[in-house]
């Protein structure tokens, strides 16, 4: 990419999520979404989702985004992702190595084992889309230098500084840090009404189900200001990649009905079903039967095999169980069913018509905002807010 030669004034809204993360922008009152062209083997598409994925690679190339997701089959244990929760940490946890206070992540590479801080794969990834946003701005010929960015309610003050400080080294002075839940509802334009109401923000990622209950004293200006948080519940490691992994084990069910293989212990394989298990799902938001189709699969073989909506629906029926009691929860926390007034859904998994279906079932005749592509709903919100930088 050739080197800007000069500073734009755009504020870009970046949506840092653990799985995908997407740039907005606010031209002329409308926000506008940052677009990229990807192939995947297949023609080529354009998306404004950034997997928030980075791979080192034993030849110390490093990927980012679909690259980086793509090969993650062949080379999972150097496949960074949902490192973003470990921003200003200093706890153990099973995925990551402790040294004097600071969290790294281990990967090898040809010199041997290489031990990269979160902030580093953040780093790396905000960079990636700052560049994006810069080429389709101005071609790259302007630098984008200021940012909102959006983490999720539960972060806390040195999750949200750590935030700030990497960003700047990606070259962004980022004016806010807004929590997720508050950016889908300004998409809305539920806060400028400054009315009180409790809205219930139903967000569905691929890592976390995260529920929370706020009102608006008035229009959002800043990160917290004239917002009140009355209820949260969150439930960690229970979002769309456990739909993705059922479907991917039902792939392979089907495969080995069909060939006699069974490729449940291929890592390679399997995560080509995951992928493709992936798009099926998202497909199925809006069609009922889809085709998929992997050509030289395994072993020369081709997998070929329709899904159906339905099927989805049978698959997702114990992790629907799970999805009500953490509703029943925060409504507790927040007093009651009765005192929401609004619903909104809020990142891809929340567009699976059985996940709309049961929320509506649970929150009779409330008021449920989904029109807004629920993936796209925070960085949206977020847009609007650096539009008022």
């Amino acid at each position: 990419m050739p080197k800007a030669e000069s500073n734009s004034s755009t504020v870009i809204a970046i949506g840092l999520g653990n799985s995908y993360s997407r740039v907005g922008v606010l031209k002329n009152n409308q926000v506008q979404l940052i677009t990229t062209s990807t192939a995947n083997g297949r023609e080529a598409q354009t998306t404004t989702a950034t997997p928030s994925f980075v791979a080192y690679t034993a030849d110390d190339a490093i990927f980012v985004g679909e690259a980086a997701k793509i090969q993650q089959g062949n080379n999972l244990t150097n496949t960074l992702y949902s490192f973003k929760q470990f921003l200003g940490k200093t706890r153990n946890d099973p995925m990551v190595l402790k040294e004097d206070e600071e969290i790294f992540i281990s990967v090898q590479v040809e010199g041997g084992e290489v031990l990269v801080r979160p902030d580093e794969a953040v780093c790396r990834l905000l960079e990636t889309l700052k560049e994006n946003a810069e080429m389709h701005l101005s071609g790259g010929d302007e630098r984008v230098t200021q940012a909102v960015v959006t983490v999720p309610l539960s972060f806390d003050d040195a999750q949200r500084q750590a935030v700030k400080d990497t960003a700047s080294h990606a070259g962004l002075d980022v004016f806010h840090v807004v929590s997720d839940p508050v950016a889908a509802c300004v998409a809305y334009g539920l806060d400028k009404a400054g009315s009180g109401d409790k809205v219930l923000v139903f967000d569905y990622g691929g890592s976390t189900l995260s529920l929370t209950v706020l009102s608006f004293k008035g229009p959002v200006t800043d990160a917290a200001e004239g917002v009140i948080v009355h209820a949260t519940e969150e439930e960690r490691h229970f979002g769309g990649n456990l739909i993705d992994e059922a479907i991917m084990r039902y792939l392979a069910m089907l495969f080995k009905k069909t060939t006699g293989i069974d490729v449940s212990k291929d890592v390679p394989a399997m995560n080509r079903l995951k992928l493709e298990g992936e798009r099926a799902l998202q497909s199925l938001s809006t069609s009922r039967i889809v085709q998929i189709e992997i050509e030289d699969f395994f072993t020369g073989l081709r997998f070929r095999e329709t899904l159906s909506r339905e099927t989805v629906e049978v698959l997702m029926i114990p992790l629907l169980k799970q999805v009500r009691r953490p509703i029943a929860a925060v409504l507790e926390k927040a007093g009651g069913e009765p005192e929401i007034e609004h619903v909104v859904m809020a990142c891809g998994s929340s567009r699976i018509p059985r996940v709309v279906a049961l929320v509506g079932e649970v929150l009779v005749g409330k008021g449920v905002y989904r029109d807004v592509c629920a993936d796209e709903v925070v960085v949206r919100g977020a847009a609007v807010l650096a539009g008022r930088v």
